[in-house]
């Protein structure tokens, strides 16, 4: 199976600024102490490390799943004042070739659509909807 690069890039995409949503709207603040690379590699337990990679391997050969995720992130002004936010995600993947994402967040609302034949991207506080040719199949 192979996949577009459009498909590539835009399933990435989104699934990134979904996945990553509040990070994207939240940038980190500043460190007055430089990363070194002598810094301890962090230790990870082996029931977790286990654990995460059955949950990959599952979900990695399901033909389809939904998840329904809730967040919330804080955005610190450079007065230091704290403002709460929140956002909900919801996706579907069918494959070989269908897919949903849905992010609604209180700063913003996105939706893609992919059904093996075209991608969608809807972006609701910019007013844009993008579609485009999109032949492949979800892999992975």
């Amino acid at each position: 199976m192979s996949i577009n690069p459009l498909l590539t890039c835009s399933v990435l995409g989104i699934v990134l600024a979904s996945a990553l949503g509040a990070a994207a709207q939240n940038p980190p603040a500043a460190t007055t102490s430089p990363t070194t690379a002598s810094a301890p590699a962090p230790v990870i337990a082996p029931q977790a490390d286990r654990l995460l990679k059955e949950v990959g391997s599952y979900i990695g050969s399901a033909e389809q799943f939904t998840f329904h995720a809730d967040t919330n992130f804080d955005h610190v002004l450079p007065s230091g004042q704290k403002l709460q936010f929140a956002a909900s995600e919801d996706a579907v993947l069918k494959r070989p070739s269908g897919l949903f994402i849905e992010w609604n967040g209180d700063r913003e609302a996105r939706q893609f659509w992919y059904d093996g034949k075209s991608v969608a991207l809807s972006l609701s506080t910019r007013l844009v909807t993008c579609y485009g040719p999109g032949k492949g199949a979800v892999v992975g």
